[in-house]
């Protein structure tokens, strides 16, 4: 389990594929592998030939910050766009001026009634 300071090794993509053909070609065990080429964990190898089985080459690509979706990153304190801000005001000056007008014919049904 990691702790708070610890750094994680980070393997290039042709450091990975050395590693899983060791295995899969060259027949090593994944502890030799681990000790050969000083990994911390030979979990590190078992995640990489997984990785390697399921989508090939492009599989031992860090991943790591390459999200594609929109919302990535910290959310901004004002996420609304001038166009959504005036969208927004629009609606609310709508709403109030409805529940004025309700308000008012309220006040006029009482006086009159």
């Amino acid at each position: 389990m990691a702790k708070k300071g610890d750094k994680f090794a980070s393997y290039s993509k042709e450091f990975k594929l050395k590693a899983v053909k060791m295995y899969l070609e060259e027949g090593f065990s994944m502890e030799c592998i681990a000790r050969e080429l000083d990994l911390k964990d030979r979990s590190y190898l078992r995640r990489w030939l997984q990785n390697y089985k399921e989508f090939g080459k492009s599989g031992l690509e860090d991943r790591r910050g390459k999200t594609k979706s929109p919302h990535r990153g910290r959310p901004k304190k004002d996420p609304d766009s001038m166009e959504e801000k005036l969208l927004r005001l629009q609606c609310e000056n709508d709403y109030l001026k409805a529940l004025l007008q309700l308000t008012e014919e309220k006040v006029k049904k009482k006086r009159s009634g």
